[in-house]
């Protein structure tokens, strides 16, 4: 049996000041399908993006008569991120669940600003995987659950600075940082759970 869901959205405003609009949209789709009656593979991909504009901070003599106008921007950014997902489930039998999941999400976010005229660009490279356990068994006076799983990730991330020419061209004249963040990730858990039978 083949089942999906999938969600479109999307946002704009003008903000509450000169220079403080925003839109951005996002889109998300799951598509699953049920081998047998006791095993579920699903596909997940999500995407969405956002950008925005700053108008920086204002003058206390501003703030005090209401003039919430400023005529040139401070800065403003963007936000980005794609995500890819697959999991599986099997059921071997009424009390336990197998379950695996793999993934991956490539993401960027970029922030500048006028008043030190300064550009910064992160993004990151993530890819992950799951496998998990699970157990219930109900005794006579109480509930044993348990849960044993595996976890692993790897994130590969970049960050830049750039000094900017104008704020509204953001034309970049020079390098001024650069670094890369990697690492990688493995955990084990095991989790048991007793519960008297009259609380479950």
């Amino acid at each position: 049996k083949f089942f999906t869901y999938s969600a479109i959205s999307a946002d704009q405003g003008d903000g509450y000041r000169d220079y403080s609009d925003f839109h951005g949209g996002n889109v998300f789709s799951r598509f699953g399908y049920n081998l047998d009656q006791d095993s579920t593979i699903r596909l997940t991909v999500h995407s969405y993006r956002t950008e925005w504009n700053a108008p920086g901070p204002l003058p206390q003599a501003d703030w005090d008569s209401g003039n919430l106008k400023r005529k040139v921007t401070d800065g403003g950014g963007y936000r980005k991120k794609n995500m890819l997902s697959v999991d599986y489930s099997l059921r071997p039998d009424a009390a336990s669940e197998i379950s695996a999941l793999a993934y991956g999400y490539t993401s960027e976010h970029t922030r500048w600003t006028a008043a030190n005229n300064v550009e910064r660009f992160d993004d990151r490279s993530t890819l992950g995987a799951r496998a998990t356990y699970f157990r219930s068994d109900d005794f006579s006076l109480f509930t044993n659950d348990f849960l044993v799983g595996l976890d692993y990730e790897n994130v590969d991330s970049q960050g830049r600075s750039w000094s900017t020419v104008h704020p509204l061209t953001r034309e970049r004249a020079n390098l001024t940082l650069s670094g890369d963040f990697d690492f990688n990730n493995v955990a084990v858990y095991i989790q048991n759970d007793i519960k008297p039978s009259s609380l479950v």
